[in-house]
C-alpha cells in the first residue's frame, strides 16, 4: 500500500510504501496526488520512502511507478528515494549516477538527510 506522507510543502509529493506495493495504489494515490501537485506548481520533488515496514512491489506498481517517474521526469525538481530494501539498494546504486544531482538514494538512517535535501533549494532547476 502507498500512503502520502505529511508534513511536507505543497510542492513535495511525500509518499511512503507500506507492506507490498501494488499497482493500484499508484493508480489511487500516486497519480491523482501528482496531478494535483502539478496544478498548482512548476516543479514537484518526489520523497519516496521504503522503510521496515515495505514488503515488496508487484511487477505491475514497478511498472506503474517507471511511467509515473518518465512521463513527469520534466516536472520532477528532485527525487529522494529512502530504503534498505537489498534490491532498491543494487538499483539505486545503479541508476543514481545517470540523473545528474536530481535523484538520491538515502539509507532508513539517513531519512532526515534525505528530508533536509528534498526541502532545500526547491524551485530551482540544477
Amino acid at each position: 500500500m502507498i500512503q502520502i506522507l505529511a508534513d511536507f510543502p505543497d510542492d513535495v509529493l511525500a509518499i511512503s510504501g507500506v507492506g507490498t506495493v501494488s499497482a493500484d495504489g499508484f493508480r489511487t494515490v500516486v497519480i491523482p496526488a501528482l496531478k494535483s501537485k502539478r496544478s498548482r506548481h512548476d516543479l514537484v520533488s518526489l520523497y519516496y520512502e521504503l522503510g521496515s515496514g515495505f514488503r515488496g512491489m508487484t511487477l505491475g506498481a514497478a511498472w506503474e511507478d517507471a511511467k509515473i517517474d518518465m512521463t513527469n521526469w520534466h516536472a520532477w525538481h528532485r527525487i529522494a528515494v529512502v530504503s534498505d530494501a537489498p534490491w532498491i539498494v543494487n538499483f539505486m546504486r545503479r541508476i543514481v549516477p545517470l540523473f545528474h544531482r536530481r535523484v538520491r538514494f538515502f539509507r532508513t538512517n539517513q531519512a532526515e538527510a534525505a528530508r533536509a535535501w528534498i526541502l532545500e533549494v526547491r524551485r530551482i532547476p540544477e
